[in-house]
C-alpha cells in the first residue's frame, strides 16, 4: 500500500480540495516507497486533488489517501 498525507485546503459544497505535501523521492528505494508515484501524481507545481468525503471534514484537516501497489 502506498500512503500520502494530504491537507483540506478548500471546501466547495461536500467536495473538499486537498494538496499534497511535497517530498522527493529518494533514490535508495528507486521510488517503490511511494514518494515517486505521488511525485508523478502531484507534480511539483501545488496542485489540488478534489475528492468527495461521506463525512465532513475542515480547512486544514490532514487525510490519508492509501493507494495499491499495482
Amino acid at each position: 500500500m502506498i500512503e500520502q498525507t494530504l491537507t483540506v485546503v478548500a471546501l466547495d459544497g461536500h467536495i473538499a480540495h486537498l494538496e499534497a505535501q511535497q517530498k522527493q523521492a529518494c533514490e535508495g528505494c528507486n521510488g517503490r516507497c511511494g514518494s515517486q508515484v505521488f511525485s508523478k501524481l502531484f507534480g511539483t507545481a501545488k496542485k489540488t486533488f478534489p475528492y468527495k468525503f461521506e463525512s465532513s471534514v475542515e480547512i486544514g484537516q490532514k487525510v490519508t489517501l492509501s493507494l495499491d501497489d499495482s
